[in-house]
Order: C-alpha cells, then sequence, then structure tokens
C-alpha cells in the first residue's frame, strides 16, 4: 500500500479566495463589472461563460411546481492550461467574489495571483453593496491510497490518533467515512471579527483505489462591512491582508492536527514555518 500526497510537497488540488458582501448587486452594476473584466482581467481571464440560475415557482393552488428557465447571474471566467485543464477561474455572482487557482506554488505566490484577479472589480462592488461582510479562504488536499490492498488501510496511516478534528470512530471504520468539524474564534482587536473553520474530512473510493480528501473552508466574518477601499489596502497589514494571512495560517494548524507526523514531515509541515509555504 502507498500513501501519498497528491504532489511531491503538498497535496493541495487548488485554493480559493472569496469575498461576500451585504446587498446583491444590481444588475446595471453586475454590467459596469463586465466591463471592468473586458478592460482589466481578459488577457489574464480570456474565457468567459455566464452563471446559470434555475428558479422554482410552487403553485399551491395546481398542487405542483414549475421551472422557471435559467437566466445568468453572473460570470464565471477561466484561463486554460496547454492539457485543457482549468488553471484559474474568477466568478462573479450579484452576491460573491471568488479566485481559484488549481496550480499551488508558494502562499505568497499564489496570494499575490489572487489579489491582483480581484483588485481591479472590488472599489465598484464596495460602494455598490454596503460593504464587505465576508472574506474567505478554502483548500481542498487529496492524499493517494494506492496499491492491492487499499481495503486495509486504516485512518492513523495517515491521520493523527486522537486529533481533536475527527471523531474517535473513524480510526475503527473498516469502510468508508465523512467526517465534519468547525468551530468558532474570537478576534480581539479590530476591525471587530470572528473566524469560522470547517473541516470535512473524507475516505472515498476512486475507481478501485481510495483517497482522503480534506476540505477546509475559512472565513473571517466583521461585525460591521468593509466599505472604504483605502481602508482594505492601508497600512502595515490592512484587514483583506491580515485575514488572508490568517486563515492561511489557521489552514496549516488543521493540518497539523490532523496528519500524523509521517505526512507532515513528508509535505514539509511538521515544524513552525514562516506564512510562505
Amino acid at each position: 500500500m502507498n500513501i501519498t500526497p497528491l504532489h511531491d510537497t503538498h497535496a493541495i488540488e487548488s485554493v480559493s479566495f472569496g469575498v461576500e458582501w451585504q446587498q446583491p448587486l444590481p444588475p446595471a452594476v453586475m454590467g459596469a463589472l463586465e466591463s471592468v473584466y473586458e478592460a482589466a482581467l481578459k488577457n489574464e481571464l480570456p474565457s468567459k461563460k455566464p452563471v446559470q440560475q434555475i428558479a422554482f415557482e410552487f403553485n399551491l393552488e395546481s398542487g405542483g411546481k414549475s421551472i422557471q428557465p435559467a437566466h445568468a447571474v453572473g460570470w464565471t471566467f477561466e484561463r486554460f492550461a496547454p492539457d485543457g485543464r482549468i488553471e484559474r477561474n474568477l466568478m462573479l455572482t450579484p452576491n460573491t467574489l471568488a479566485v481559484t487557482l488549481h496550480t499551488y506554488t508558494r502562499w505568497e505566490e499564489v496570494y499575490a495571483t489572487a489579489a491582483d484577479l480581484m483588485h481591479p472589480l472590488l472599489p465598484l462592488i464596495a460602494v455598490s453593496s454596503g460593504g464587505f461582510t465576508v472574506f474567505g479562504l478554502q483548500y481542498q488536499d487529496i492524499f493517494r491510497i494506492t496499491g492491492d490492498d487499499v481495503a486495509q488501510f486504516r485512518a492513523n496511516m495517515l491521520l493523527r490518533q486522537n486529533s481533536a478534528m475527527l471523531p474517535a470512530s473513524v480510526f475503527q471504520q473498516k469502510s468508508l467515512w465523512h467526517a465534519h468539524h468547525g468551530y468558532f474564534t474570537e478576534m480581539p482587536d479590530e476591525p471587530e471579527r470572528r473566524k469560522l473553520t470547517v473541516v470535512n474530512t473524507d475516505l472515498i473510493d476512486e475507481n478501485g483505489n481510495r483517497q482522503v480528501r480534506i476540505l477546509s473552508v475559512h472565513k473571517t466574518l466583521f461585525n460591521a462591512p468593509l466599505s472604504d477601499t483605502e481602508q482594505l489596502y492601508a497600512g502595515d497589514n490592512p484587514p483583506l491582508h491580515a485575514a488572508m494571512h490568517g486563515m492561511h495560517s489557521e489552514n496549516k494548524a488543521v493540518l497539523r492536527e490532523l496528519l500524523n507526523d509521517d505526512m507532515l514531515a513528508r509535505i514539509h509541515l511538521n515544524a513552525e514555518e514562516g506564512t510562505d509555504s
């Protein structure tokens, strides 16, 4: 049996950076943001496709429901790698802006790439939405279990026994399983906010082999909306920068709590390191 991270030195399949705001953007603002994309982002993300929404209309008198035709509520802007895989994408809807990168190098590099893609759109969103209420960061990690004896895999071969992130029952499971864990962390400094961390860990079948997938979702929720775009970037540690770096550090802490020492050493997380990893 072989237990390996998705890549040689890390297990990250994708990382996503997100922003949410107080009020949905009206169609006129969405149209203006499309023009910003055409002027500032199209070279980086040349493919554009609509995000469709299907509406359900319930008719109690007739005792049923009807499905209304899908209509566009936003866009996904993408760049493809030479082999046809999606390399990066930006999704914009009336409520959210999210950038997903499918190639992970170093933290500072991927954060800079995501920030460069988001920044042209943020000023208009800030003045049109009532202010930003949530910054988010999401990681998808994959560990492969291959060989003739994958049915003999047990959670402690990869994961930390007695981890606070996992129920004890997963270490007795002989079949596939799912575990969900989440918690809030209060943040004492300004601006007033709290962090939500949600961790979903799954053992799944993948064409006869097994995979452990760890989906880590981190959200910084602000008590009062942030509407001053100058404030977002001003100072030595502005809110957007501080929130993203803080959630990145929290993600590393989650992995150190989840993975056993052998795998931590393999992906270079067995000791405290700087934020550029």
